[in-house]
């Protein structure tokens, strides 16, 4: 490899793009991924590393760009984070090529099957892979358009619950990076913010007309009742909030009277029953983390805690767009994401506290008594195995719902 490593790359490639055994081109691949980072990043201090210059990274960066088109998710994980140990994608510009790179294998421009799953799950892999690369510098604004004109129409089509909340994550995720753009490709139109506002409305439910209520209806079946989809509507507002704020004459102009009007009573109703369950998440969490004697208990506590999460964050989006105009100035952290990070914390720092936590302390309790207890309940760590958001598009996911009689959660 240190040689010649323009021919040894093109030969290596050439092995892995013809190889008959999946075994031959995996071992090439794994070992290519392996190798070539530490030989590129001794390319600056080690003169022996010094023929691993930019010329060879353009060319590794052409090769995996031929490979990518056929290869399987965990072969695509190991070359996206082979082009980003490399120097020059480390730039911006580089930054945005990775970013296209990447989104490209998605086919996002095209339009989406809501039959072809495992192109959908494709796409969410993709997604999860860019976002890390996205940032004030470089925004998802194309993507965001492409998502919203290709894959939100085929969303009510979808049949598998856990599919359409990957879907929701992925789309609120692309969304963080969206910024306001007037002019060009990039803009957002009435029609397309008008896509998410509507889909948003489908788990906003209108309140129910006092008139229509009666104790004979509420006798027949409790099915009938009113069911919010927390996790949807997180997913959602957060990412109606995010458009909207590029877009604040959707909702703030005087043509729109009637719309905002309709908006805030479905908001209204929404967060009375948030913040009813808010309260009985609290007041659950209160008692069982004192009382948790099992690993089922701590358990349902971890879920519970993720619930409180999703509340919280609903509450804060509701009371943002309930100012006249709406404002778009509250800043949140996904739920998903808030637990990703108190993961990572657990590791390095488990007793250090943290301001976004999701555990939830008894006030009432005297500081003795809650210095006591803190260390036993520790820091929150997300649910693994099959509730793992990395697990493959069978897998069901846990989604959060409330029927306003108790607080119950459901598997998606």
């Amino acid at each position: 490899m240190k040689i010649n490593p323009k021919a040894t790359l093109n030969e290596m490639f050439n092995q892995i793009n013809t190889a008959e055994l999946d075994q031959v081109r995996k071992r090439g691949i794994k070992f290519l991924c392996g190798k070539l980072p530490n030989f590129f990043s001794s390319a600056s201090s080690d003169a022996s590393f010094s023929m691993f210059n930019r010329e060879i990274e353009d060319l590794l960066i052409k090769n995996v760009k031929r490979t990518l088109s056929d290869c399987d998710a965990e072969e695509f994980i190991m070359f996206v984070r082979l082009l980003a140990s490399l120097s020059s994608m480390n730039t911006l510009q580089g930054r945005q090529e990775l970013v296209a790179i990447i989104m490209e294998q998605s086919e996002l421009g095209k339009k989406f099957n809501s039959d072809d799953l495992e192109r959908i799950m494709i796409l969410v892999s993709c997604i999860q892979q860019a976002i890390p690369l996205f940032s004030k510098n470089v925004n998802s604004n194309k993507y965001v358009l492409m998502f919203i004109d290709n894959v939100l129409g085929i969303f009510d089509q979808i049949a598998d619950e856990g599919i359409r909340f990957e879907i929701l994550k992925s789309f609120a995720d692309l969304c963080s990076f969206f910024t306001w753009s007037s002019t060009g490709t990039d803009s957002l139109s009435d029609k397309q913010i008008d896509a998410v506002y509507n889909l948003l409305l489908n788990y906003l439910p209108k309140p129910p007309v006092e008139a229509q209520v009666s104790q004979e209806t509420e006798d027949k079946n409790d099915d009938t009742e009113v069911r919010f989809n927390f996790s949807y509507v997180e997913c959602l507002m957060y990412t109606f909030h995010a458009l909207a704020k590029c877009k604040q004459d959707f909702l703030g102009s005087p043509d729109n009277k009637d719309k905002l009007k309709d908006f805030r009573l479905r908001l209204q109703y929404f967060a009375k029953g948030t913040k009813n369950y808010i309260k009985e998440l609290r007041n659950t969490l209160i008692n069982s983390s004192l009382n948790a004697k099992t690993d089922a208990d701590n358990e349902q506590n971890k879920i519970r805690r993720v619930a409180l999460k999703v509340t919280t964050n609903i509450d804060a989006l509701i009371k943002d767009l309930f100012h006249n105009p709406p404002a778009y100035k509250t800043s949140i952290t996904l739920s998903w994401k808030s637990s990703q990070s108190l993961e990572a914390q657990g590791v390095q720092q488990p007793n250090k506290q943290n301001k976004r936590s999701l555990s939830v302390s008894n006030d009432s309790a005297d500081s003795d008594c809650s210095a006591r207890k803190k260390p036993e309940r520790g820091i929150y760590q997300p649910p693994t195995g099959k509730y793992s958001t990395q697990n493959s598009s069978n897998d069901k996911r846990r989604t959060f719902s409330y029927d306003n009689q108790k607080t119950r959660s459901r598997l998606m």
